[in-house]
């Protein structure tokens, strides 16, 4: 089979021929195209896209896709002493970029939070052959790539760094907390609004396309995941900002506390 990749959402899947559709683009927190669908191969991309990177001072290091291919994730790399990680992903990863990877010490383990950040996971797996831990719930999306490691509530990777399932935005969505950094990945769990680098406010959704919420027992599940964790460092699948774990707490009780409502509440984050 050959895998083929949805430019308006960016997500790889693997058929005989062309496919008529994109299931991420049908599914209901996301938005199909315009026109009609269009889907490139390995080779397409190839000639049309790159990889870059940056390194963090925090041993992690971030890839994106330019261009970005549909809603434009981010992977992170997370250099460990026990072993590299990899969460979340970039839609294409080229020459250079699995180069790089590799003279830092390839991977050991290869995850992600949820189907719209599989991205280009398949590359890393053929490249490096590491061991893909994917939540089950979230198994029927992975036609794309092979799970070595289905889990199911939590798995420690290396030594303090650990996979959690939320649910929630997917019902396998899942965060990435490294204790000893004091860092939390969390995937589409949280939404980051800026003014320029400043840090205005947070939001949860269940579909940011269309614009919905998550419902109290999600938003109640996702604050009873992160209670328990130290972290001073937040990555969403596609910013990287200082934030911790009592301002993301307050955001899940401003939730709580009155109907589902989509995008920051402005009036509360004036206080956070």
């Amino acid at each position: 089979m050959t895998r083929y990749l949805c430019t308006n959402c960016g997500f790889w899947q693997s058929h005989f021929a062309v496919p008529m559709s994109c299931p991420v683009c049908l599914d209901f927190r996301h938005t199909p195209p315009a026109g009609a669908f269009e889907f490139w191969t390995e080779a397409d991309v190839l000639d049309r896209a790159c990889c870059h990177w940056m390194d963090n001072e925090d041993s992690v290091t971030t890839f994106s896709c330019v261009p970005h291919f549909g809603i434009g994730p981010k992977g992170y790399l997370l250099r460990h002493p026990a072993g590299n990680v990899f969460f979340d992903n970039a839609g294409w990863y080229g020459p250079q970029a699995l180069g790089w990877v590799a003279a830092h010490g390839g991977l050991q383990w290869l995850s992600a939070s949820h189907p719209h950040t599989y991205g280009a996971l398949w590359q890393l797996q053929a490249h490096f052959e590491p061991t893909v831990a994917v939540q089950v719930c979230d198994l029927p999306w992975t036609n794309a790539f092979r799970v070595t490691h289905p889990w199911d509530d939590r798995l420690e990777l290396v030594p303090g760094l650990s996979l959690i399932h939320t649910g929630g935005h997917f019902d396998g969505h899942a965060i990435l907390h490294w204790e000893d950094r004091k860092i939390l990945f969390a995937g589409d769990m949280l939404k980051f609004h800026f003014a320029g680098e400043h840090l205005t406010g947070l939001s949860t959704h269940k579909g940011f396309n269309r614009r919905i919420p998550m419902s109290h027992a999600e938003v109640a599940r996702y604050r009873a995941a992160i209670e328990p964790l130290r972290f001073e460092t937040v990555y969403t699948s596609f910013d990287r900002s200082v934030c911790s774990r009592d301002r993301v707490l307050r955001l899940f009780d401003a939730q709580l506390a009155g109907p589902p409502f989509f995008g920051p509440d402005t009036e509360r984050e004036v206080n956070l």
